[in-house]
């Protein structure tokens, strides 16, 4: 097992996107359309946007790409929230229309997730596996390289969303040391409903003094 940095290449914007896919449950399909993928190889790509590969690693296993963290500070997100939004509607192209809607439609829950975080948070976009690799550890050991992450850069606490169906994450972040702090109204999707989790956990005790 072995964990290293996110590079600008194509091959490496491909598992970006695939496991942006499965992290997401598909949620940039459904803003996206036929557009998602090429969204999310063109944001990996670039730099100063949330989605940039300067804020992912990988964990590879037996030479395969295995999964990925993807994570930033409150600092990053606040310099580069407009710059992102504004690559994403320009990425968007032909499917803008449907991205406008669905941004109408999805509004209480990504304003939830979109919520301003603190320049001392710590906020875990998306930890991902395929499904080859899971039941292995694996996500354990990338939410330990955030942690470590988040303390080089002297923040005080990790966060991250999680669908309140997903027992078995929900289960999984909890023995680690995360807490429930908020919850997202209750969102009707077709035949789904939604709801989304924060988790955090406190690393004040383990920051260094500044």
């Amino acid at each position: 097992m072995q964990l290293i940095a996110a590079r600008p290449t194509p091959a490496d914007a491909r598992h970006f996107a695939d496991l942006a896919q499965i992290a997401g449950d598909n949620l940039f399909s459904e803003l996206f359309g036929g557009r998602a993928t090429h969204l999310l190889h063109g944001m990996f790509l670039r730099k100063n946007n949330e989605f940039s590969c300067r804020h992912c690693t990988f964990i590879r296993h037996d030479e395969h790409t295995a999964g990925l963290i993807h994570a930033h500070s409150g600092v990053t997100s606040q310099t580069h929230e407009l710059r992102g939004f504004l690559l994403m509607l320009r990425l968007a192209g032909w499917q803008l229309p449907r991205f406008l809607l669905m941004l109408v439609m999805m509004r209480q829950l990504l304003g939830f997730v979109g919520q301003r975080l603190a320049p001392d948070d710590y906020y875990i976009t998306f930890v991902a596996l395929y499904p080859a690799f899971r039941g292995r550890g694996l996500s354990k050991s990338l939410l330990a390289h955030a942690e470590a992450s988040a303390l080089r850069e002297g923040c005080k606490r990790l966060m991250l969303d999680v669908d309140a169906d997903n027992k078995i994450a929900i289960s999984a972040y909890h023995r680690v040391g995360f807490a429930q702090i908020d919850a997202s109204p209750v969102m009707k999707h077709g035949d789904k409903t939604i709801q989304l989790l924060r988790l955090a956990k406190d690393l004040s005790p383990l920051a260094p003094a500044k």
